[in-house]
């Protein structure tokens, strides 16, 4: 009689006899095994179908490699039930870990505090315990989450902020931290910033907590009239004048009375390029120094005998002030003193000027009008003088001496017919010359920068007394061209601001007065004009943007807006 392999049940064949207590045999021998591996199996409940079938075919495989239950001797028999009971209490531990693994449901929601349950429920809230959950609906503002009935944990980003941005059907994981007793949302996108689509261009996009959006800011509506003077944006260069603190409105004109309590009038006045109006008051003949956005004035002192000095220019900053007493000495301010230059003599009154940042101080020095007068540098931090060029005869035209922003500068020769030469500074070669006009000057301002399509405009006669004073542009291959703008002869004054750019004239007759502002190298009309003035006296400094003044002899300074 034969038996099977592995439980040695009896298999008779047909000539074999068959006794009853074999196949009973065989029936109690099936029966054990069934009920030891049901026993193994039913010990495991919290498996499910799947993981139940799963383990039934681990076990079968893992007889198959052991070999016959019934061949094992009894140690052999006890270790293989201690090997699934161990098993069974790792797959259980396992289950119920949601540190080690993240347990999953589906929210529900009152507002904005979400509950969900997972199963197997945990029985509290663990550090580093993680979750996975998908929400029902939107949230609308920072937001809970309760496990299982455990308690409502905040839920926080990474920085400690709340979330306020749960979406529906949206899948979130969270991790526990028990020391800030909140959830931490896992996977953020990144942090933002409290731009918004109307912050950025309208061709570029931005990363927001909804996604990405597009910028709505339309920078093609730059304009230079719409933009302050000196300012770039977005490659648009703005031409918009300063506008004075208290000037509120369009179309304005306001004087400011300099409170120079040692005198009403005032000598050589300037103004910067950055609005500052530098003057020496009568009287005490000190320098003062008026910022005019700030509404502040500071006196300088005095370094030189109580004399009216008969020279001023600056830095357009205002740092550097290099003063001409009426002896031809020259001083400078540093910004905490004056100092001596060492100069000791020069000609002409008002030919002196210095570079944009007052490193260096350009002056003539020999005898108006005649022979060997020289043009001289003086360089302020090393203190030493040199010569840049011989000029045969000097013109002596007051104010006239200008610096060009390509290194040169303009003096006057009284040559015949009388030119203004743009001298070279480091070698003193003439790089340009031009005629004057006309043989009675009444005004001449050349342009600092070069890239203007004219030298300078000129304000003068022919015929002297009668007739009328015209104005014409310099050009640049040497020749002047009247323009249509004139007056009556020796009835009015004109001056151009420090670059030249702009240009003020105040026309005979009055009061009121009138000031008219130009642009000669642009337009021959008048570009803006205000008729409220009720002093007569000449315009003695103009700034940068063309509509601030000062006048000669008096201690005020006039602002006027024109723009609506």
């Amino acid at each position: 009689m034969k038996t099977t392999t592995n439980y040695s049940l009896k298999k008779p064949e047909l000539n074999d006899y068959v006794n009853v207590n074999d196949l009973n045999d065989n029936a109690d021998k099936i029966d054990t095994e069934l009920k030891k591996l049901s026993d193994a199996i039913g010990n495991l409940p919290d498996l499910n179908t799947n993981e139940k079938t799963a383990l039934v075919l681990s076990i079968n495989e893992l007889l198959t490699k052991i070999g016959n239950i019934s061949s094992l001797t009894t140690d052999k028999k006890n270790n293989l039930v201690d090997a699934l009971n161990e098993l069974k209490q790792h797959l259980t531990a396992h289950q119920a870990c949601y540190v080690q693994h993240h347990g999953f449901g589906v929210t529900t929601n009152n507002g904005n505090a979400y509950s969900i349950t997972l199963n197997p429920a945990p029985s509290s809230y663990v550090d580093g315990m993680g979750v996975k959950f998908k929400v029902n609906a939107d949230s609308t503002g920072a937001c809970t989450l309760n496990v299982d009935g455990l308690g409502a944990k905040r839920l926080k980003n990474s920085t400690g902020n709340d979330v306020t941005n749960l979406k529906a059907n949206g899948i979130y994981t969270v991790i526990y931290n028990a020391t800030t007793g909140n959830f931490i949302l896992q996977g953020e996108r990144g942090e933002y910033g409290t731009a918004t689509p109307a912050d950025v261009r309208n061709t570029k996009t931005l990363g927001t907590e909804n996604g990405v959006v597009q910028g709505t800011l339309d920078l093609s509506l730059l304009l230079p009239s719409n933009i302050k003077k000196g300012i770039t944006i977005d490659g648009v260069s703005g031409t918009l004048p300063y506008l004075p603190n208290d000037f509120i409105g369009a179309r304005l004109y306001k004087k400011d009375t300099l409170l120079v309590t040692t005198a009403s009038s005032i000598y050589n006045n300037i103004i910067t390029a950055n609005n500052l109006l530098i003057f020496i008051a009568g009287g005490n003949y000190n320098c003062y120094r008026y910022d005019i956005v700030n509404k502040t004035l500071t006196n300088l002192g005095i370094a030189w005998p109580l004399n009216v000095p008969m020279g001023l220019c600056a830095s357009d900053d205002g740092s550097v002030i290099y003063v001409r007493d009426s002896n031809g000495a020259v001083y400078y301010w540093n910004g905490v003193s004056w100092v001596s230059t060492g100069i000791t003599a020069m000609v002409a009154p008002g030919t002196i000027c210095c570079s944009p940042d007052g490193g260096e101080l350009y002056y003539l020095t020999g005898t108006t009008g005649g022979m060997g007068t020289l043009l001289k540098k003086f360089v302020k931090s090393a203190g030493n003088v040199s010569t840049i060029a011989a000029i045969d005869k000097l013109l002596g035209e007051q104010g006239l001496m200008r610096y060009v922003d390509d290194g040169s500068v303009w003096v006057g020769v009284n040559e015949s017919p009388a030119t203004y030469k743009k001298i070279r500074i480091s070698d003193g070669v003439i790089v340009a010359t031009i005629n004057r006009p006309g043989a009675f000057t009444r005004n001449v301002c050349m342009f600092r920068k070069s890239s203007y399509p004219y030298y300078g405009v000129y304000y003068g006669s022919s015929t002297g007394s009668d007739g009328l004073d015209n104005v014409y542009m310099l050009n640049k291959d040497g020749t002047s061209t009247q323009t249509s703008y004139s007056v009556p002869y020796g009835r009015g004054s004109f001056m151009g601001s420090l670059t030249g750019e702009f240009q003020a004239f105040k026309p005979y007759g009055g009061p009121p007065y009138s000031i008219q502002f130009l642009q000669l190298q642009k337009t021959q009309s008048v570009i803006a004009s205000c008729s409220e003035l009720y002093i007569n006296q000449p315009v003695s400094a103009l700034s940068e943007d063309g509509y601030r003044w000062a006048v000669d002899s008096y201690a005020a300074l006039y602002s006027y807006y024109p723009y609506q």
